[in-house]
């Protein structure tokens, strides 16, 4: 596999990129089609993330619109990003009251992690290894 796309509906784009670029400090990309703020694109090394807006999907895949509204979104899928600056994104996430599933620790597997939750609910796990600091 060369290359990874995964997508992922959110309710709000505008919240979810505020989320992303403010609290988490990524680059995100507002995406235009048709004179629209169609999507939003975060990419990485090998890997994009595309959110798009469920009442958007919603009505080009009716038939996914049932599944949403039952459970947890997201439930047993995790973002795992690796970073370098924990530190320094846990004081944003604070900053900005995120609710924290698990407070940072240190992980027998050489990493540290902290676990949080994005606006739509979907699990994020952001790690850094240990040798960083």
């Amino acid at each position: 596999m060369e290359y990874t796309s995964l997508q992922f509906t959110v309710k709000d784009l505008e919240r979810t990129y505020q989320f992303y670029r403010n609290v988490l400090g990524f680059y995100i990309e507002k995406v235009a089609e048709d004179g629209g703020f169609d999507f939003l694109v975060l990419k990485g090394d090998g890997y994009e993330i595309m959110f798009e807006e469920s009442a958007v999907v919603s009505k080009l895949h009716p038939k996914l619109s049932d599944k949403w509204d039952v459970g947890v979104r997201g439930s047993g899928v995790a973002l795992n990003f690796v970073v370098n600056n924990l530190y320094e994104i846990y004081g944003r996430i604070r900053a900005h009251n995120t609710p924290l599933l698990y407070d940072i620790v240190e992980k027998h597997y050489g990493m540290r992690e902290v676990w949080i939750f994005d606006p739509d609910d979907y699990l994020i796990v952001l790690s850094e290894s240990l040798e960083e600091s």
